[in-house]
């Protein structure tokens, strides 16, 4: 269990005095509100009304919660937060391209390149707010991902190797979902930005897909190396460097 005054990342070490609103979606990938599906998240007699339930539309500012001291919400803001936004601005972009500026020679838009590692910090990020959120304390694996720091097994980043549009590519959708062993440990969870989906995993896809019978219906790609879509200016490149 955590509380409202714990430092979700306090085993990395370097925690200041004061804690921080962190907003457990980052505030700047979103306007006015944030609509979530969550699934599977773990309930404490702390986790927030507006978590309890698997699919909400809040006000972004209403999304936060006292997880992070400042000192280390500052360094996740610098790197993970950068690429977040990156991979939103990629898809949207993949989405409406003619709405950008460029368009009109009608030619594909640039590749884009993302630096996958950071993202992947964005991603741990991310569950481990919705954990400590909740009330939860994340486990060390992704806490130690999400600062960059060195992890004694290996943590696997999947993507489907075709992307497909659906509703949550709207800049206010995000999807989550967690996915437990018997022991009630995290070992698996997904999330979905702006349409694009990652599955990060503490165990490879075909041990998990044995567990989890609808991930062996996707082609999923361990740290893809990058990502085709067809767009009305032609085909659109995310690159992504692990």
């Amino acid at each position: 269990m955590v509380d409202a005054t714990t430092c979700w990342a306090r085993i990395t070490g370097g925690c200041s005095s004061k804690m921080s609103k962190e907003h457990v979606f980052t505030k700047s990938l979103f306007d006015k509100r944030v609509q979530v599906k969550a699934l599977n998240v773990p309930l404490t007699d702390t986790t927030p009304r507006w978590l309890r339930s698997q699919q909400f539309d809040i006000p972004i500012r209403n999304c936060y919660a006292n997880i992070l001291c400042e000192a280390h919400n500052n360094i996740l803001g610098r790197g993970p937060d950068r690429a977040a936004k990156q991979v939103m601005r990629a898809m949207l972009r993949f989405r409406e391209p003619l709405k950008y500026p460029g368009s009109d020679i009608l030619r594909p838009p640039k590749p884009v390149q993302i630096c996958g590692v950071t993202y992947g910090q964005w991603l741990c990020k991310t569950h481990c707010n919705i954990m400590a959120a909740a009330g939860v304390k994340p486990e060390d694996i992704f806490v130690f991902y999400a600062f960059g720091r060195h992890i004694e097994r290996k943590l696997y980043f999947y993507m489907p190797a075709h992307v497909r549009l659906s509703p949550s590519i709207a800049k206010g959708h995000v999807h989550y979902e967690q996915f437990c062993d018997t022991a009630g440990a995290t070992v698996a969870f997904t999330i979905a930005l702006a349409g694009l989906t990652t599955l990060v995993s503490t165990i490879a896809i075909d041990e998990l897909a044995r567990e989890i019978v609808e991930f062996s219906m996707i082609n999923w790609i361990e740290r893809i190396s990058y990502i085709q879509m067809r767009t009305a200016l032609g085909t659109y490149e995310i690159l992504f460097n692990w």
